[in-house]
């Protein structure tokens, strides 16, 4: 069954975030897992309870020891029944896995871009690789590259702040405006960094199609190399 839907930044993106992830091909955690954990939270939350409320030694003794004998035998239990889901300490072969999970739904989607009319697809190509080569340009001046840092400076700057709080000493309006500051900066960095990385998708998916429909006239045959805007020696 063809597919007939025109092509807009919009739809692409949607099918970009349509593509399923591997962990959500695999098998789910079986019901009596999800029970057993909410047994075991619902126990430490209790046992917490009982040594708060319970005024007899002996009485909390006894009521938060099976409390938490019952929270350790539901958690062991339910990490023993979800270990089919668990990860498989094997990156290297889940990352091939990974990938024999994502070829279909890649070529499936490259195949629908290069459905689309040479002269739509390639207004979006030309487009999209205009924007990219914008934004690359504009993020330095903006917040000079720090989407690149991740969030370990800002752990490490609230870690300094709450750490001078709890010593005794008094914080003041400048500190918690660079504080705030900080977080926001931080919060458009991130922002940028996930838009920059969608549209760096957008740009791969949308170039690839280009050259697959430019060999298709031509009736060649697309390689790696060609499809990254390279050329590729002739043979001798």
């Amino acid at each position: 069954m063809t597919d007939n839907t025109p092509l807009s930044f919009d739809e692409l993106n949607r099918r970009i975030e349509a593509m399923p992830d591997f962990d959500n091909a695999r098998s789910k955690a079986p019901k009596r897992a999800k029970v057993l954990l909410t047994v075991a939270i619902v126990s430490g939350l209790l046992a917490i309870l009982a040594q708060r409320m319970l005024t007899s030694s002996n009485l909390r003794l006894i009521v938060v020891s099976t409390l938490i004998i019952i929270e350790i035998g539901a958690f062991l239990a339910h990490a023993w029944v979800s270990r089919s889901i668990k990860s498989s300490f094997t990156p290297v072969r889940d990352y091939a896995l990974q990938l024999d999970h994502d070829i279909p739904f890649h070529e499936g989607l490259v195949a629908w871009l290069a459905s689309q009319p040479a002269e739509v697809l390639r207004k979006h190509a030309d487009f999209s690789r205009f924007r990219r080569e914008r934004m690359d340009q504009k993020l330095p001046l903006l917040i000079g590259g720090s989407q690149l840092l991740g969030i370990l400076p800002l752990g490490i700057a609230a870690y300094l702040q709450v750490r001078e709080i709890v010593a005794g000493r008094h914080i003041g309006w400048l500190e918690v405006v660079a504080g705030l500051t900080l977080a926001m900066l931080y919060a458009a960095s991130w922002t940028s960094a996930l838009t920059k990385a969608r549209l760096d998708a957008m740009d791969m998916f949308l170039q690839d199609a280009v050259s697959r429909q430019a060999n298709l006239a031509t009736g060649e045959s697309p390689s790696l190399v060609e499809c990254r805007g390279e050329t590729v020696p002739a043979a001798v």
